[in-house]
């Protein structure tokens, strides 16, 4: 019996190490713009990753997939039931699901929507923010009473200036409970929302004028009622708090990044604030040239993971993704990327001891931009370059509402295809090159596939409302 335990010890331990090797991976088509937003580690070491699509057209379509412990797509949707659309966040919800939240464009209006879906793909809700002006959808958390708060910018009803907008919204259904627009002079912005350790909220805002920026942090009650706000900038510094954490103390750490008025390059800041005290202090360095744009907290040591971007990084013109681990004392700073520009956007920690960070990358893969996938050890935060992937997509939808007759498929080489709506339809292979593209018009038309070797090809089908995603195994 020992034996046996020892031989499922070894085994896992063994999973484990493998789970947590450090590697990159880089996701999307060649020739598109495909950007990494944020990512949610799962307790089985699976990831959530969203990511926005810009084709050579200019649409884009909002990208959520999930991947294996070694960043293998396992599924992947498209928020492609609207013109247009585009992702800003994900958050895990306190029953295991997790809330996307992003903005739409339908009928010449943009608005901001929310999306409820669990980690194997399946849409529980929808919400869209269907105002009379055009909104944003910024930030979302779940709350601790069975609610979801979401936040949007606003246009002005009384003018060109942007609002703030919260909503409540049901977990369960989606419905809309309550609403609360907070409008001031200028314009503001909602970098992120969240719930405090007292059950209320807090959120930054950014405020925009014609003398630059400035940040406030507002706590607010579950019935959106103002509590506590500060504010922090001044006529010598510009200040940007992209969002925070909360750490085992029940202590707010801010992180962002600020300019001073006489500077073109941007610096990182990070502040702390216990509200038992209501005294916040914040750190402004002068000598890391990089901003910050999330943050997670390590619960078993109190360490802070904060992720952004360097700026001309050392004058040469070239960004990294960065990476500050703030320790009691002090920090530790790691940069990761190639010769070309790299953007850090989000982080979370990994259950296999691993921290995983996301961005895009104009390096590794020939795409405008990809989006790029970094897994470090958690202590020793090695970076290991050769062990690279690329990824392409397999092509799924959010929506059933438009699916193109396709046949036969496995195909031999002749390949049928047949849509309601004229447009172009491109072909990639498995690398995510290019192969062709051919305009399609509204009859069964014959695509030509014998000149091309055995294996998957990806098509993308593009009309001037809507997209389509498949894949064709070529096998003679």
């Amino acid at each position: 019996m020992k034996k046996v335990g020892g031989i499922v010890f070894f085994l896992y331990a063994l999973i484990f190490m493998h789970a947590q090797t450090p590697y990159v991976r880089t996701y999307g088509i060649s020739g598109f713009t495909n950007e990494g937003i944020d990512i949610i580690a799962l307790p089985d070491i699976t990831y959530i990753i969203a990511g926005n699509r810009v084709a050579p057209s200019g649409y884009s379509w909002a990208w959520i997939f999930k991947t294996d412990s070694l960043g293998k797509i396992l599924w992947e949707k498209y928020v492609d039931e609207y013109d247009l659309s585009t992702v800003n966040e994900l958050r895990k919800t306190r029953d295991g699901n997790i809330l996307a939240i992003g903005t739409a464009l339908k009928n010449n209006s943009y608005f901001g929507y929310v999306y409820k879906f669990t980690p194997t793909g399946q849409i529980l809700w929808k919400y869209a923010n269907m105002a009379n002006e055009w909104n944003q959808g910024v930030s979302v958390c779940a709350g601790k009473n069975n609610y979801v708060y979401a936040t949007f910018t606003s246009l002005g009803t009384d003018s060109l200036d942007q609002d703030v907008v919260f909503k409540v919204l049901d977990n369960t259904t989606g419905q809309e409970i309550l609403s609360k627009r907070v409008s001031w002079h200028g314009e503001q912005e909602p970098t992120f929302i969240d719930t405090l350790s007292d059950n209320t909220l807090g959120c930054t805002i950014v405020q925009k004028d014609s003398n630059g920026y400035s940040s406030y942090f507002i706590q607010l009650s579950e019935n959106l009622d103002s509590i506590f706000a500060y504010h922090v900038g001044n006529d010598t510094i510009q200040v940007y708090l992209n969002g925070f954490v909360i750490d085992t103390l029940n202590v707010i750490n801010f992180y962002g990044f600020h300019q001073k008025r006489n500077m073109t390059e941007t610096r990182f800041l990070k502040g702390k604030l216990d509200l038992n005290l209501g005294i916040p202090f914040f750190i402004f360095y002068n000598d890391f040239a990089y901003t910050m744009n999330d943050g997670v907290i390590d619960k078993t040591t109190n360490n802070v993971y904060l992720v952004g971007n360097t700026t001309n990084n050392f004058g040469f013109g070239n960004w990294d993704v960065a990476l500050f681990v703030d320790t009691v004392g002090g920090g530790r700073c790691g940069y990761y990327g190639a010769i070309a520009r790299d953007w850090g956007n989000a982080v979370d920690l990994s259950p296999d001891n691993a921290v995983v960070l996301l961005g895009s990358t104009e390096n590794y893969f020939n795409a405008v931009r990809s989006i790029l996938f970094i897994k470090l050890h958690k202590t020793k935060l090695s970076y290991n370059d050769q062990n690279y992937q690329h990824y392409t997509p397999i092509g799924n939808s959010m929506a059933s509402s438009f699916t193109p007759l396709v046949f036969p498929n496995p195909s031999t080489g002749a390949l049928f295809f047949q849509a309601e709506e004229e447009g172009i339809l491109f072909c990639y292979n498995s690398f995510g090159q290019k192969i062709f593209s051919q305009h399609i018009f509204q009859n069964l038309e014959q695509i030509d596939l014998t000149a091309l070797p055995n294996g998957y090809y990806f098509f993308v089908f593009q009309t001037s409302q809507k997209v389509a995603h498949f894949s064709v195994l070529l096998q003679r």
